[in-house]
């Protein structure tokens, strides 16, 4: 979605305590603890911290290529990794 799109550009731009901020005026409650594990959940998926996540999109990302939904499968990487189309791209066809 938007949020966490929006929030692994503050990531990926190493702007932490912006992505919190972000976060808290969207949510509109001031917890700090929630938003910190927010942004940490982003985190974790953006860098694939978690294999188990990662693998999780990837069957659907290969699924959506068998189906010959390629564009899908680059769109859906790219909302997931925060990434641009050359970069989604590569992976798909890596899958």
């Amino acid at each position: 979605d938007k949020m966490s799109y929006i929030i692994g550009w503050f990531i990926k731009n190493n702007k932490i305590a912006e992505a919190c901020k972000y976060y808290i005026d969207i949510i509109k409650e001031d917890d700090i603890t929630a938003s910190k594990t927010y942004v940490q959940s982003i985190y974790e998926i953006i860098t694939f911290s978690k294999q188990s996540v990662f693998e999780k999109i990837a069957l659907n990302l290969i699924e959506l290529k068998c189906l010959n939904k390629k564009e899908e499968a680059i769109v859906e990487f790219m909302k997931y990794a925060v990434c641009e189309k050359d970069i989604a791209e590569q992976v798909i066809n890596i899958l």
